[in-house]
């Protein structure tokens, strides 16, 4: 029998007629998912990358450090200048050490900027005093060992180590990209069970015409195709919609990160081949409705009498 005319009037049925827009929002959903997962994972490596190879060391300002025995801030200032060469120096001869340096009080004021804002005036604070140290590519320090040694030169020293305080933020980052690929396995079985489910309404209610088409001598194919041809439409109208919407949330979640501080929230835009993973979402929920309502309606075919 010729297929190239439609055989079932399938459009007709309220429920084919809600199959793409029931895509539409799974497509949705997949895209934000996804989004979750490759921002997170970016912002994890930025993290990463951008903390994992950094120490600190603070020293307490002066006026902070003095003792009650002290009354001479200015020669306890030339005592922590001499400390913080002699800290530089050790620093210098660690073999896992690329470059330790003082930051200067323009440095420091920068960083404390995202606190106080614009109009925040840092210059009669009692700004502590800071050394950055870059570690070597793939240099393990032991802090604790590091710290001992920092403090028989000067007691009030603190070593902060930076991967150590984002271990947490990386595992969130971890977890949500499970979380998001849980979501993505569960909303595209949502996505075949409904497309079964639909496709049974859809015999069920031509079984009339189907009967009478097998009686014109049309074969199971024939009958598939027609459902194929309305699932592939149904689905690449749905895709496409869905992913409309997607990016139009991405493009509203871009400009909202853009008034952040990029200390607070690294930029999160995604690379061209990211990008076109999303292009293919309307095309894989096409592919896979089709698919599945042809293995049903071939399958549902067969256990007829």
């Amino acid at each position: 029998m010729s297929t190239g005319r439609q055989g079932i009037p399938l459009e007709r049925d309220i429920s084919s007629r809600l199959l793409p827009w029931l895509l539409a929002i799974m497509v949705y959903l997949v895209a934000l998912a996804l989004y979750s997962a490759l921002a997170m994972h970016k912002i994890a490596g930025q993290w990463d990358v951008t903390h994992s190879a950094h120490l600190t060391i603070q020293l307490a300002p002066p006026i902070l450090a003095l003792s009650d025995e002290t009354t001479d801030e200015t020669e306890f200032s030339a005592e922590q200048e001499e400390n913080l060469e002699r800290i530089l120096s050790l620093l210098r001869d660690k073999p896992e050490v690329a470059k330790a340096r003082r930051l200067k009080r323009e440095e420091l004021e920068a960083l404390l900027e995202p606190w106080l804002g614009d109009d925040g005036d840092a210059g009669d604070l009692p700004l502590p005093e800071l050394i950055a140290i870059t570690l070597k590519e793939g240099a393990a320090p032991d802090i604790k060992a590091l710290e001992e040694e920092v403090r028989e030169i000067s007691s009030d020293a603190l070593v902060t180590d930076h991967k150590s305080g984002l271990e947490g933020l990386v595992d969130l980052a971890l977890w949500v990209r499970f979380v998001a690929a849980g979501v993505i396995a569960l909303v595209a079985m949502a996505a075949v069970l409904m497309a079964i489910l639909i496709t049974k309404m859809g015999l069920a209610a031509h079984a009339h015409i189907i009967e009478l088409l097998h009686l014109m001598g049309a074969e199971d194919r024939y009958v598939a195709l027609q459902f194929q041809r309305h699932a592939l439409s149904g689905g690449l109208i749905g895709g496409l919609i869905g992913l409309a919407v997607a990016l139009a949330t991405f493009a509203v979640i871009d400009q909202l990160t853009r008034g952040v501080d990029h200390h607070l929230v690294p930029n999160i835009s995604l690379s061209a081949p990211q990008w076109a993973a999303f292009l293919l979402l309307p095309l894989a929920c096409a592919l896979v409705t089709t698919v599945t309502v042809r293995v049903t309606v071939l399958r549902s075919l067969s256990k007829m009498p």
